[in-house]
Formats: structure tokens, C-alpha cells, sequence
């Protein structure tokens, strides 16, 4: 008799599922207390953590208020420049090349640990590496079906809130369990905790470390804006913090159909569920979702006429200086599998199925 694991993540207190088997869809006051619950330290000092990701995005999203609203000049107009840009890198660097492609994926190797380790302790985000590589790899295997934690078919609210709500590791995991989540972080170079550190603490990263690297990486960019512009500089920058939060959060909706039941029809879908390729998002940062989903461990994601993948082009430079060791490039793969056998007027292995 095959024995029953513990779940790796926390099902929401809602639940996953509906009677007959499709997503649920909490309502927004539902939402609402499962994220407030997830950051209530002040309960359970295991939440300390999404507490502190949360408040740091609540922070950075006043700060944004702040310097938008304040700073009206001409002389904010350079700031602002510098805010677009950091924003629009930052989306490119640690989201899409960092925490997707590398940390989740490993679709590319570094030439050793202390360059992950430079991206980790650079990283001024505010947000764990754990909680988007986890649950991300889940996502890949449940794509819009119950327990995914992040599909259009549970709202953008859920979806925007998951960080916090949807991301928590299982503290009741067993002990080999919690040992493959280990293997799967090991070329980040985090510290990670004992299996009873992780009990006491539900996470995977040593508290410590993580709440170090992070002052560290807000004293690294914030001091020298603050000696070189002062405070505008400063709210400048962490209004591209935000923004660039906020992308990666609501990416997690808009990158399956908005609307499932008017998404695209076969064959111009290549991946499963209701994976899409925005254009947006394809053109921000190369994150070509529906390419991404058929093909996940590459690191080029733009496969087809006209996808810029600025995420590939930033490897490829780290290649040729020689961070980057090697990379895998399955453009080649996606078009004999998917294109060639949608042209041929086959269904292909990855046709999108509709409940």
C-alpha cells in the first residue's frame, strides 16, 4: 500500500478544489484573510518571513505613492529615467535570467557558486528565492488545475497575493521530503536550515542569511543614490522596486489566459493549460510563457518570428565573458516537435486540452 505524503505546500484555508474538481475561486474578503493569516507573526512566529516580504512590498508601494506624487518637476525627470530603466533591468536580471531560468529551471550553468551567490546578495527585491522556485515547479506540474498556485482561474487577486498565501512550504513534510527540496536549491548558494530549523521556522533558507542578504542588498543601491541625489534617488529607486514587484506578481496571472474560455485555440497553443504568449511580458524580459511551458529547462524562450528574448541575449553575454558555463537552447527541439507537427495538421503532445 503505496503510503500518503504530506502536501508540500499550505492549501489555503478555502481549499483547492470545488466539489466537481475544478479550481476554486475565492471571493475577494476570502483572499483578503488568507494573506493577512499568512503574515500574522504575531500568531505563529513561522510567518515571520511573509510578513516581512509583505511589508517590504506595502513599503516600497508607499514609497512609489510618495515619489510620484511629491516629486513633480523637471528637475525628477532624470530619476525618473533611471527608474524606467532599473525596473525594466531589474525584471530582466533577477526575475526572468535569476529566479525563473537559473533558480527554478536550471536551463543554464554558472562557472561557480560565488556568481549565484553575487546575484543572491545583490538582489534588493525583497523576496525569497524559495518561495518562487518551489512553488514555480509546482505550477509546471498542476498548470490551471486545483492546487497550482497561481492560475487565472482563481483571480488576479490570489494570484497577486500568492507570495504570501500561496507559497508556504509545509512544515509537516517528512524529513526526505524536505531533503529534495534541499537538493533542488542547492546551486542558489543558499544557507539552508537543519530539518528542524525548517520546522520551527518553514523555511527552507536560513532566517538569518535571508534577512541579511537582503539589508545588504538595500544598503548596496540605496547608500550611494542617497550620497549622490538624496531622498528623490532613493524613492526613485524603490519605486522601480515596486513596479518591478508588481510586474512579476501580476505576471503570474497574465501569463495564462486572462480568460480561459477565449483563449487562443489549437494549434497556435505549443504548451499546457492555459499558458500564453503575452507580448508584454515576451518583449519586457523574453518571458514567451506559452514557448516557456512546452519547453521549460531552455534558456531561450523566444522560439518564433518576432520574439525578442532580452533574457537569452543577457545569458548569451554572461556566456561569452564567461559566467555563464553553459546554457541549453531548444529552439531547434520546439520547432521539429511543435511547429513541424502543427504544420503538418497533427494535434502535437502539448495541445491545449479545455475542461
Amino acid at each position: 500500500m503505496a503510503i500518503q505524503l504530506p502536501p508540500i505546500l499550505v492549501e489555503p484555508a478555502y481549499g483547492y478544489a470545488r466539489p466537481d474538481g475544478t479550481p476554486y475561486r475565492p471571493t475577494v474578503r476570502e483572499a483578503f484573510a488568507e494573506w493577512l493569516d499568512a503574515m500574522s507573526v504575531w500568531r505563529d512566529r513561522r510567518r515571520l518571513l511573509p510578513f516581512v516580504t509583505g511589508a517590504f512590498h506595502i513599503a516600497a508601494g508607499i514609497a512609489s505613492i510618495v515619489y510620484l506624487t511629491w516629486f513633480l518637476s523637471w528637475a525628477s525627470v532624470p530619476s525618473r529615467i533611471f527608474s524606467f530603466a532599473v525596473g525594466f533591468g531589474f525584471g530582466i536580471v533577477y526575475h526572468s535570467v535569476w529566479w525563473h531560468r537559473y533558480c527554478t529551471h536550471k536551463a543554464f550553468t554558472l562557472r561557480s557558486l560565488a556568481w549565484a551567490r553575487l546575484f543572491l546578495w545583490t538582489n534588493p527585491l525583497g523576496y525569497r528565492d524559495e518561495t518562487f522556485v518551489i512553488p514555480h515547479r509546482i505550477h509546471h506540474r498542476l498548470a490551471d488545475r486545483p492546487g497550482d498556485p497561481y492560475t487565472p482561474l482563481v483571480g488576479w487577486l490570489v494570484c497577486y497575493l500568492s507570495a504570501e498565501t500561496g507559497q508556504r512550504v509545509n512544515t509537516d513534510i517528512s524529513r526526505a521530503q524536505y531533503a529534495g527540496l534541499v537538493r533542488g536549491l542547492r546551486h542558489i548558494g543558499l544557507r539552508v536550515n537543519t530539518y528542524e530549523q525548517f520546522q520551527r521556522t518553514a523555511s527552507i533558507e536560513h532566517e538569518g542569511t535571508f534577512l541579511l542578504h537582503m539589508v545588504v542588498a538595500q544598503l548596496l543601491w540605496a547608500v550611494p543614490l542617497a550620497l549622490y541625489g538624496g531622498t528623490m534617488w532613493v524613492l526613485s529607486f524603490y519605486s522601480a522596486v515596486f513596479w518591478s514587484m508588481f510586474v512579476l506578481r501580476d505576471f503570474n496571472f497574465r501569463g495564462h489566459a486572462d480568460e480561459p474560455d477565449h483563449a487562443p485555440a489549437p494549434p497556435r497553443e505549443y504548451g499546457d493549460g492555459w499558458s500564453v504568449n503575452h507580448r508584454l511580458y515576451g518583449y519586457m524580459s523574453g518571458e514567451w510563457h506559452n514557448n516557456h511551458h512546452a519547453c521549460p529547462s531552455s534558456a531561450r524562450m523566444g522560439f518564433l518570428r518576432g520574439q525578442i528574448d532580452l533574457g537569452f541575449l543577457f545569458i548569451r553575454l554572461l556566456h561569452r565573458v564567461g559566467i555563464v558555463r553553459t546554457y541549453t537552447d531548444q529552439r531547434e527541439h520546439f520547432h521539429e516537435t511543435y511547429v513541424a507537427r502543427t504544420a503538418a495538421g497533427e494535434a502535437g503532445p502539448a495541445a491545449v486540452s479545455r475542461p
